[in-house]
């Protein structure tokens, strides 16, 4: 995976709210959530693959 630096590097952000905004888009959360860190997934084509995001 290549690493981005952008402005939403390092941003904390609330479960809820953070969800509220990107479902609409098309992302999903994914189950591997920790205190700290998480994962969404945005399926960029029909094949199933995913891009993942810190």
């Amino acid at each position: 995976m290549i690493e981005l630096r952008s402005a939403i590097t390092d941003l904390t952000l609330n479960m809820h709210d953070l969800e509220k905004q990107l479902h609409p888009l098309g992302f999903v959360t994914s189950d591997n959530w920790d205190y700290d860190h998480g994962y969404i997934d945005y399926q960029m084509d029909d094949s199933g693959e995913a891009y993942h995001f810190f």
